[in-house]
C-alpha cells in the first residue's frame, strides 16, 4: 500500500492491513459521509515534486473528480497536469477532514502520461481506474466525485453568483483539508480568448485568485451546501499595466461534452 497514505483510520492510517478492507468499507457504506458533504469539500490538491539535479522545486494546482456511467475522472487545468508526474501526491479528505493521499499511478496506472489534452482548452482529464483501487478508498472517491449530470451544459449568466474552490499559496493544507471558498461572480459571456492552445471560449469572472487554485472547481452559488451544479473550472488571470485583474474560467459545457467523450483508459490518451 505504498501509493496510499492518509492520517485518518478510515483509509490508510493507524497501519489499516489489507484483510481490513472490508470491515472499513463496511463502516462507510453505513456512515454515507459523502451524502453530507459540502460541495467545496470536493476539491482535491495535486502535489507534484520536480526533480532538476540536486535542486527539486515543488508544483500545487487543484482538481476535482467527476463521476460518469460507472467511471470516474480525474479533472484539472492542462497546464497543471503538465507539471505532474507519476509519483504526484493526489491530496483528498476523508469524512472527517483527515488529510488522504494517493499517488497518481496508482489512480491512473500505466506507463503513458494519463491526462487526455484538449488543443483549444486549457483542460485534461484522466480516468482514474477503480478496479484496481482498494475498495473503501475507490468507494469514497466515488462518493466525493461530482455527478456528470450536475455539470452545466449552458454558460451562467453574467453578474451570476459563484463560489470557487481550491488551495490559494496551499492554503487549506494544514491539518484538516479544507478548500478555500471564494466567492465570486460572472462577469462576461464566453469570449474567444487567443493563448498558447490557440483560441478558446474562456468565462471571466471576479475576484481573481491567488496561485495553487488552477483547476479549481467553479459552483453555482446554492443556500443549499450540498448542491454541486459546477459551471467552470479556475485556469489563471488575465491582468494589465494598470493592475486590474479577472480570474478565467473554462466553461463546464467543454468539461461535460470532454468526460462524456473520454477513451477508455486501456484506450491510448489522446495528446495535442
Amino acid at each position: 500500500m505504498a501509493d496510499f497514505q492518509g492520517l485518518s483510520p478510515i483509509f490508510a492510517g493507524r497501519g489499516v492491513r489489507t484483510g481490513e478492507w472490508a470491515i472499513v468499507l463496511l463502516i462507510l457504506c453505513g456512515r454515507s459521509l459523502a451524502d453530507d458533504l459540502p460541495r467545496w469539500d470536493r476539491a482535491i490538491c495535486l502535489q507534484s515534486v520536480e526533480q532538476a539535479g540536486q535542486e527539486s522545486r515543488k508544483h500545487l494546482a487543484t482538481g476535482f473528480l467527476v463521476r460518469h456511467q460507472k467511471r470516474l475522472f480525474l479533472v484539472t487545468a492542462d497546464h497543471a497536469a503538465r507539471q505532474t508526474n507519476r509519483n504526484t501526491r493526489v491530496l483528498y479528505a476523508d469524512g472527517e477532514g483527515k488529510p488522504q493521499w494517493a499517488a497518481l499511478k496508482a489512480l491512473c496506472p500505466g506507463n503513458r502520461p494519463p491526462w487526455r489534452r484538449f488543443e483549444n482548452s486549457d483542460l485534461a482529464t484522466a480516468e482514474v481506474v477503480s478496479a484496481d483501487l482498494p475498495q473503501p478508498v475507490a468507494e469514497w472517491m466515488q462518493r466525493m466525485a461530482i455527478p456528470h449530470a450536475d455539470i452545466a451544459d449552458t454558460d451562467p449568466e453574467r453578474t451570476t453568483d459563484i463560489e470557487v474552490a481550491g488551495f490559494p499559496m496551499g492554503l487549506g493544507l494544514q491539518q484538516q483539508v479544507s478548500p478555500i471558498v471564494v466567492k465570486g461572480h460572472i462577469a462576461s459571456r464566453a469570449i474567444a480568448t487567443e493563448n498558447e492552445w490557440g483560441s478558446e471560449p474562456m468565462l471571466y469572472s471576479f475576484p481573481d485568485l491567488a496561485q495553487g487554485t488552477s483547476g479549481g472547481p467553479v459552483f453555482l452559488s446554492d443556500d443549499d451546501s450540498k448542491a454541486t451544479t459546477l459551471v467552470g473550472m479556475y485556469v489563471g488571470v488575465i491582468f494589465d499595466k494598470s493592475g486590474g485583474k479577472l480570474s478565467k474560467l473554462v466553461p463546464s459545457r467543454l468539461i461535460k461534452n470532454a468526460v462524456a467523450r473520454h477513451p477508455r483508459s486501456e484506450t491510448p490518451n489522446g495528446d495535442k
